[in-house]
């Protein structure tokens, strides 16, 4: 159950996240990102806010999967117990 509620909140805190994001973006992002005056695209803070967020989604799910890997491992093991 604790978990499931982790998941609920980080989800929630996710999506809220990226709303804000765009309204930011689209109400004072703008001048922001005009301001920057630099035609190279690898300054681009989208591109760069883009490749972090990708990074820290990534991050968080190797984290997950690999949590979910050892609560399937401790059941699976229990239950082999149990078993004999």
């Amino acid at each position: 159950m604790f978990t499931q509620l982790v998941v609920v909140i980080i989800t929630a805190a996710c999506v809220l996240g990226v709303a804000l994001a765009f309204i930011w973006l689209f109400d004072e992002g703008q001048s922001w990102l005009e301001g920057a005056h630099s035609q190279n695209p690898l300054m681009s803070p989208i591109l760069w806010f883009v490749v972090l967020l990708v990074g820290v989604i990534s991050l968080f799910s190797r984290i997950w999967r690999k949590y979910q890997e050892k609560q399937f491992i401790k059941k699976l093991q229990q239950q082999r117990k149990s078993k004999r």
